[in-house]
């Protein structure tokens, strides 16, 4: 997640948009809950975003979350997703 919030950083600063996919280490046997994980994500936002994160939103569809936020008024969009290899990702759109 500190990955994620560096890409968002640069991004922003840089005033570019895009779509990023930053891969992350997932644990089969991991037993997070979904409360967890998205404490998780808020905590590590507010740590590394501080009080230029706002307004974070989660959608929550089925397993899947999506998470919304504004990042010194910009609209990011965050969501994580897997490849047939067993590849985690998390999804930034800027």
């Amino acid at each position: 997640m500190d990955d994620v919030c560096d890409y968002i950083k640069t991004v922003s600063e840089n005033l570019d948009g895009g779509c990023e996919y930053i891969e992350f280490s997932y644990l089969e046997d991991q037993d997070e809950t979904m409360e967890e994980t998205i404490a998780y994500i808020r905590e590590k936002l507010n740590a590394n975003l501080r009080s230029d994160v706002s307004d974070i939103k989660f959608k929550i569809d089925d397993d899947r979350f999506d998470v919304i936020f504004l990042y010194k008024g910009r609209e990011i969009a965050l969501w994580e997703t897997y490849n047939s290899r067993g590849y985690h990702y998390w999804v930034v759109s800027v």
